[in-house]
């Protein structure tokens, strides 16, 4: 029996599979019109419809598709508002008025319809209450690069704006079902970025502006007809979702196999380019920017525009179910193009987690808390790095309807003080609400930008840069649980710097029980880009110099006596003894194989010469149509070691444990176990004329995988002897 989409539609024999890219196609042939606004390319005189396919529009209907017929009519002396008649107008600049923040008083935005392609955006600038307005919608793109290089006219007067909202605009105003004279709230435009202060009020109000909007518009950029095949299969992947869920609500029969539904849906292999395609939409800046993450996770409703293509937000979220279901990792998609680098991976990371983040926040979940909000959306970027937090503020304990906040909430950021006193206002206030312990896990000098030098060294830099995509929190991940502490509780102490409003050091219980004996190189999984070689060969030179030190070790007896098998420990050391079988099951055919012997797994993984050919040397495993290959537990075990290890040194302690440290450690650093944490963390104590009031201080590096340790052994060594420690 052939396929759903192999099967003929009527007498005529033609199947769904041949006329559903047809109409698809169509639905964007539609706005193809190079001079009109809202045009179906008919006006030429010639028919923009296909007569064989007017049948199968019911197809589309289906969907809401309303396929125009009409070309635009316009008087032979209309004028086309382009950037010559712009610039003979001779516009003033459009200044703001002030407006009452405080009273949930915002701005709307108007876009006025144009007739031509080239008309310049006009638009109307209107203050309203949002306690009264019960009908808007609100933009979310990508702000982009801050160059102001084009123009706009607001309430008759001139206004630059940046090319990406620019586009944007144009996108949502040509628009064949767009909202004309509707309603429309667009940051950039709705606030007065220049004045702090209503910045300030106005960004408090923007949970509610975007939960509150009929429907957010998100604008993923530009992309031409070329993306079509992508398309298709995108709605492909939302149709069979669909079904399939319709017929395991009927009780149909059981769920289809991965195999079942690529047979079924007439989807095409892994090799097939089409995928790369459809990947894009996924890859795009936009799943990058921190604003998104409010903007999309509240709102009621929310629409996708990829350049000239529209669809419902809900297609995302299907898509990647049915991925799922077909056992297929997207990630395989951009590492088999090379036009996409390495963020593209973290967007669709974050497209994930966008994903999950929207169905708690409206499937009553419970709220979560601050610290929970930070960490779950740390990937994701922003231009200024105060927004880091600022953005995220309303989704901490925010729901529909929900109108009590706990103290923990009342946190305000204020575009007033600088990066480092925000960063650090926001540490303390999380740490008075008993989250030190986890806020030390997310802190350390490891990875810290530059230009904040002054930052304490427990207090986290939220901004996330390219190394850290291959950065490993040991305290923070989802598969392993550590117990370094013995879930013990720890008294905390915030002191206050003088010169500045906000808390320098932090002293928490704990104690050093260990020194850094001796390091290897930092392993840098990204360094094949600057050198030209490949992961597998720069992991190998550094698992090299660590199996030196080792075997020095054994040689000299130094290594601890609780290492009966050294091979075991090493093989666990530098996985940080994540075996991935916490949360893994054969139900989801995506997920990599457990690891069950990590001495015989680290054996086929890992070479053990530079002059060794195994298939991991060869080739990427990510590259690999072998299924059974890519997910076996060699497989499972090379990229953990790449995660467990990267941006880390491999160290031996002074008391012979060995161990995973941030690669800003030296020798004489030393191995702290501070109450309340789950792992051991490495400082550095500073000279007596760095002490803080009379206080003996040091710097947290930052969090370590100590082999050994992990489980409150070093909590019954006869010298642990907790008392206060003090970070600055």
């Amino acid at each position: 029996m052939p396929s759903f989409f192999k099967r003929p539609l009527d007498e005529t024999g033609v199947s769904f599979s041949e006329i559903y890219p047809k109409l698809l196609e169509l639905s964007i042939v539609q706005s193809d019109c190079p001079i009109h606004e809202d045009c179906d390319a008919s006006c030429d005189g010639q028919p923009s419809l296909h007569e064989p396919l007017k049948q199968y529009y019911w197809i589309h209907e289906m969907s809401g598709f309303k396929p125009r017929t009409q070309p635009k009519l316009l008087a032979p002396d209309t004028v086309c508002h382009d950037e010559a008649w712009l610039a003979a107008q001779n516009f003033e600049s459009f200044q703001y008025t002030s407006i009452e923040s405080t009273k949930a008083r915002i701005r709307l935005l108007i876009i006025k319809p144009a007739n031509f392609k080239k008309d310049v955006l006009e638009c109307e600038i209107i203050d309203a209450c949002l306690d009264d307005v019960t009908s808007y919608a609100a933009l979310s793109y990508c702000w982009g690069a801050p160059y102001f290089d084009h123009k706009i006219v607001c309430n008759g007067k001139m206004m630059a704006v940046t090319s990406n909202l620019h586009d944007a605009l144009k996108r949502y105003r040509e628009d064949y079902e767009g909202h004309k004279e509707s309603l429309l709230w667009v940051d950039a435009l709705c606030i007065n970025q220049a004045d702090l202060i209503e910045r300030n009020e106005q960004v408090r109000l923007m949970h509610r502006i975007y939960s509150q909007a009929v429907n957010v518009n998100v604008d993923l950029g530009h992309v031409d007809r070329s993306w079509l095949p992508g398309f298709v299969l995108l709605s492909k992947l939302d149709m069979a979702h669909e079904i399939e869920t319709e017929k395991a609500k009927a009780g149909l029969g059981p769920p289809l196999t991965g195999e079942q539904l690529f047979e079924e849906y007439d989807f095409p292999r892994q090799e097939d380019l089409v995928w790369q395609l459809y990947i894009r939409v996924l890859a795009s800046p936009w799943f990058s920017r921190a604003w998104v993450v409010q903007e999309i996770v509240v709102a009621r409703n929310a629409t996708i525009r990829f350049g000239p293509f529209s669809f419902r937000w809900q297609k995302i979220n299907t898509s990647l179910e049915t991925i799922k279901q077909l056992g297929v990792s997207p990630l395989i998609f951009i590492m088999r193009d090379p036009s996409l680098d390495s963020t593209m991976s973290v967007s669709l990371m974050n497209a994930t987690k966008l994903r999950r983040l929207r169905h708690e926040y409206h499937n009553g979940r419970q709220p979560l808390s601050l610290l929970e909000a930070m960490t779950r959306t740390r990937d994701f970027h922003a231009s200024d790095p105060r927004d880091k937090i600022i953005a995220v503020l309303g989704l901490a304990y925010a729901r529909p309807n929900m109108k009590e906040k706990t103290d923990e909430t009342l946190f305000q950021a204020d575009y007033t003080l600088s990066t480092e006193s925000v960063y650090c206002n926001f540490a303390a206030h999380l740490a008075q609400y008993g989250y030190a312990a986890q806020i030390i896990d997310l802190a350390g000098m490891e990875g810290r930008a530059p230009e904040l030098k002054e930052l304490p060294s427990w207090v986290p830099d939220w901004a996330p840069r390219r190394e850290e995509n291959n950065f490993i929190r040991f305290g923070r991940t989802e598969n392993v649980s550590y117990h370094a502490t013995a879930d013990s509780v720890s008294y905390m102490e915030l002191s206050s710097r003088s010169d500045r409003n906000h808390q320098r050091v932090l002293g928490m219980e704990g104690d050093q029980i260990d020194i850094i004996a001796q390091v290897t190189p930092s392993f840098d999984p990204d360094r094949n880009r600057s050198e030209h070689k490949s992961r597998t060969r720069v992991l190998l030179e550094w698992h090299l110099g660590a199996r030196a030190l080792v075997s020095s070790g054994i040689t000299k007896n130094q290594l601890h006596p609780d290492y009966i098998d050294i091979d075991d420990a090493f093989a666990r050391t530098i996985i940080a003894n994540d075996l991935l079988d916490a949360n893994f099951g054969d139900s989801d055919p995506s997920r990599p194989s457990p690891i069950t012997n990590p001495k015989e797994s680290y054996r086929l993984a890992i070479p053990s010469s530079v002059d060794d050919v195994i298939p991991m040397g060869q080739r990427s495993l990510l590259m690999d149509s072998d299924e059974d290959v890519r997910r076996s537990a060699v497989s499972t075990f090379y990229f953990q070691a790449i995660a467990a290890c990267g941006c880390r040194r491999f160290a031996i302690t002074q008391r012979g444990y060995m161990g995973l440290v941030p690669s800003l450690t030296q020798p004489g650093d030393t191995i702290a176990l501070i109450l309340g944490s789950s792992v051991p963390f490495v400082l550095r104590p500073n000279p007596p004329t760095r002490h803080v009031q009379g206080k003996e201080t040091t710097k947290l590096i930052g969090d370590a995988y100590i082999h050994g340790i992990m489980d409150g052994e070093g909590m019954d060594f006869d010298s642990f002897a907790p008392q206060m420690i003090y970070m600055n």
